[in-house]
This record gives C-alpha cells, structure tokens and sequence, in this order.
C-alpha cells in the first residue's frame, strides 16, 4: 500500500526521542517526503535517459553581475544543467547535458585570493554553495547559527549578530546576483526558459552545478545540493536501506561519541516503544520505497531498450551519469588551471564522487571541500533497488586525503557513509 508510505515515513525516520535531539535544518532532505519524490519522475514518456550528452549552450554576457559577485574574488565561468532537447525523436525528446559558457570580465577582479587562509577559501566556498541553489535562502536553524553569529562569524560579516539578519543577508546576496543575470541575459534561473535550465525548476530533472573562475584559485565547481523533484528521487537509491538499518545506531554514536552528550534514563524508557515502530514501519517503507523506485527504473530500461541503449546500465545508477558529463565537460576546459570541488548536501556527496573519480580514471587528485555531505562509502558499492554500483569509476575502499568534509555533530545525513 504504497499511499501509506507517506505519514509513516515519519516513524521511521525520526523514530525514538532523536526526533527532538536531532533536527535537520534541510527540510527538503526528511525522509517522509522522499517516496513521494519518487512519483514526480517515475514516466519515460517523453525522454530518454544516459549515456547523457553534453552540448555547448549559448554564451552569456553579463557584466554587471560579474563585477558584483567579484567582490568575492571570483567570475562566473560556466553553468551546467541538464534540459530536454528542443528537437522530438523517435520515442520522445532527449536528456541533454549544456554547458553555457559565461564571458570572462575584461579586468580580473580587484579582489585577489592569493595568499588566502584556508579558513577564508573554506568560508568563500560557503558563499559559492549558497549561490548555487539560485533565489533560495534556506540557512541553518537557530540551534546551530546562533553561537557562530555570537562569535561574531557570519559568513556575510561580522555585523551579523540574529538569523533574521544572516537571512536577510543571503537573500540580499542571492537577489543581488541573479537580478543581474537576469536583467542582462533575460534568464529566469529557477524556470525553464531559453537556457533550457530544466534542471534548476523545482520539479525538473537533472544535475546542476556552477563553474566559477579566479586567477589565484583556478576553476572551482560547485555543486547544487537537493533542490528538485529529481534530486529527491535520486536519493532514494543512496540512503533507504541505510535508513532503516544503520540510522538509529548512528544517531546514538553520534550523540555520544561525536557530540558528547549524556545518555538520559527516559531515552532507554522510549526504546521498547521505538522498536515497535520501527517493526511495524520498516517493512512498509522499504515496500513503497521499492514500488515507486522499481517503476521508476523499469521506465528507464523500457526507454533504453526502445532506442537501442544500454538498458542494463541505463536504470543502474541514477544521476551518477549526469555527475559524470559535468565533470568531464570541466576538466576538459581548464586549460591549465588548477581545479577545486565542492558542494552541500547531496551536491557534496556529489563533489565527493567527482573527486574519487577523476583519481580513479587520470590518477588527478583535486582539492575538495564539502559541507554537510552524502558520504559514498556505502551506496557506491551497492545501490537500492537496484544491483548497481560505481566500482568501475571510483575506489571507495580507499582514503581520499583530497576530500575535507565540515559537518555538524548532529547532522545525521552529513554522516552517512
């Protein structure tokens, strides 16, 4: 009965008193809305899925939005998403990859990075991650940012002091930015519109991601975390498992042995409780888990093999192919320059994958820095529903000394692995 999946989803995911200890300031990461997710996307009517290709865009021109985001240092360089193609085929229109190359200023900013702490590239790529979600200003909560703007370490200034003004203050920053690029290029970023920008509609499909440019730094990608209809959908194949076997226990460790906290007797009195609940709901959200992932990915093989694709390979992993073509469509266009990762969230898990995986194929290793990330530890070797994995393209059996993840003690997927 997969319409119970809904409400009961809740009993899963927050199933004993973590529910008050543990909060997740992502709203668009609970749990209870992921199989619903898994709906949106589940018809191959009027697409086909990977291999993707990547095309070039049109070339945007936005000046005035290049010297108001230089005061962070750095140029727009690229945006990547994912559209369907303008032109109908056999079976439906395409999935692409686009890249629209964006014109550098004629004058570098005056701000330079050289010479930077790695405190204050760490907090810049802040700044970057928040960029990438467009218009939507979705800080930490209260719990979290309020000792950090007591100590005066907003990201935005050491003004900032309550998190009304810390919103106020991305917003602004947001607004600022993207006004511009709309004005100068008439691009509407979070709707579809002549850039095709699918991927950054709240109900589209897709991976999105920001190439930014400095002459100190060199390249940096930034990876957009969950977002979209798609995105959601995509993470059901990375954590349901996890979520109903590992979740629990590494709420605990965290609690104990990441925070530091004390174990209280009334935690010990909920367990008889919460192990009901969790016997009762398991069964029923990896039921409805499997439904909605099973005809979504049955979809995708139906489409393969319609148009002579790799079917197998096709519905095996997810947006790992869509993570792929970005990061080979930037590490083709370098030119020389250094490349630095990052991403939030599921965009971090992203980053992470990228990073493993240009030092599995060209034995590159890229600074990354990742904030509150899907660690890969896990569904890389074995992914749900399905009986994929990415062993071909990345070791996740090995440390990867590039890859710096800043997570907070409590966050339960920031420490997924």
């Amino acid at each position: 009965f997969p319409f119970l999946q809904f409400p009961l989803l809740c009993f899963v995911s927050f199933r004993s008193n973590f529910a008050s200890m543990v909060r997740d300031s992502r709203p668009r990461w609970m749990v209870p809305l992921l199989g619903a997710a898994m709906a949106t996307c589940c018809s191959a009517d009027n697409f086909w899925f990977p291999p993707i290709p990547t095309k070039e865009g049109r070339r945007l021109t936005i000046p005035a939005a290049q010297e108001y985001i230089g005061k962070y240092g750095l140029s727009l360089k690229a945006v990547h998403t994912h559209s369907l193609s303008l032109e109908a085929t056999e079976g439906g229109r395409r999935l692409e990859h686009y890249r629209f190359p964006v014109d550098l200023p004629e004058t570098p900013p005056a701000r330079r990075l050289a010479g930077s702490s790695r405190r204050e590239i760490v907090r810049l790529f802040l700044k970057l991650n928040s960029m990438a979600y467009g218009r939507t200003a979705d800080p930490w909560g209260s719990d979290v940012m309020d000792p950090i703007l007591a100590a005066g370490d907003s990201i935005y200034g050491s003004s900032i002091k309550t998190l009304e003004q810390e919103l106020a203050a991305m917003q602004a920053d947001l607004d600022g930015f993207w006004d511009l690029v709309e004005e100068e290029e008439n691009v509407t970023y979070a709707e579809e519109t002549a850039l095709g920008m699918t991927a950054t509609d709240a109900a589209g499909m897709g991976v999105h991601a920001l190439e930014w440019h400095s002459a100190d730094l060199g390249t940096v990608l930034t990876f957009r975390g969950t977002y979209s209809s798609g995105d959601e959908t995509n993470i059901q194949m990375w954590i349901s498992t996890w979520v109903t076997t590992v979740m629990s226990a590494k709420m605990k460790y965290q609690w104990l042995n990441v925070a530091g906290l004390p174990w209280s007797d009334i935690m010990n009195e909920d367990k008889a409780l919460s192990s009901l609940i969790n016997d009762a709901a398991t069964p029923i959200f990896l039921g409805g888990s499997y439904f909605y992932a099973s005809s979504f990915l049955t979809n995708l093989q139906t489409v393969a093999s319609e148009h002579g694709l790799d079917a197998e390979k096709v519905a095996l992993t997810g947006y790992w192919e869509f993570t792929k073509a970005i990061t080979e469509s930037v590490r083709s266009n370098l030119d020389g320059s250094t490349l630095w990762i990052t991403g939030h969230s599921q965009g971090g898990g992203r980053a992470a994958l990228a990073s493993m995986y240009l030092e599995h194929k060209y034995n590159e290793k890229w600074e990354t820095i990742t904030f509150a990330a899907v660690g890969g530890q896990c569904f890389t070797r074995d992914l749900d529903f399905t009986t994929g994995n990415m062993l071909e393209d990345l070791d996740p059996y090995s440390t990867h000394t590039q890859i710096t993840e800043y997570v907070h003690a409590l966050d339960i997927y920031g420490f997924y692995d």
